[in-house]
């Protein structure tokens, strides 16, 4: 049998000097002392705050989001679609999430949709559940 040849030597690790640590240098800035014979400064009055203004029905309004046919068309589908899947009607964030929506849009949009998301038996745990209305 052969013998293996040895492993070659490495060359010897020098030691290295020890890392120096150096404390953290705290500077301190006075605080200074109130003492009762010194009158306090007195702070300066709150600035005054802006004045409401009154939002009509106009306004509120022209803040909702609108909800396009297409939109509300691709919504519908979804609700169908996960209705029919889960057995559960379709949250807002799941629309704003799937449609790349607002939830405020989404809030819209399920608005839009209650009628077509609320009906359809309602399942849980794979079994039908009798409704009384």
């Amino acid at each position: 049998p052969v013998e293996p040849a040895p492993a070659p030597a490495l060359p010897p690790i020098a030691p290295t000097p020890p890392a120096t640590v150096t404390a953290p240098v705290v500077v301190s800035t006075p605080v200074p002392v109130v003492t009762p014979d010194q009158p306090a400064t007195p702070t300066p009055p709150a600035a005054a705050s802006a004045t409401d203004t009154p939002v009509t029905v106009a306004d509120a309004a022209a803040t909702r989001p609108q909800v396009t046919p297409e939109l509300l068309a691709r919504a519908r589908q979804l609700a169908r679609v996960h209705l029919s899947t889960t057995g559960t009607p379709i949250t807002v964030p799941q629309l704003a999430v799937r449609l790349r929506i607002s939830s405020e849009t989404a809030h819209a949009v399920r608005a839009a949709l209650n009628p077509v998301t609320s009906s359809g038996p309602t399942v849980h745990n794979g079994k039908v559940l009798e409704t009384t209305r």
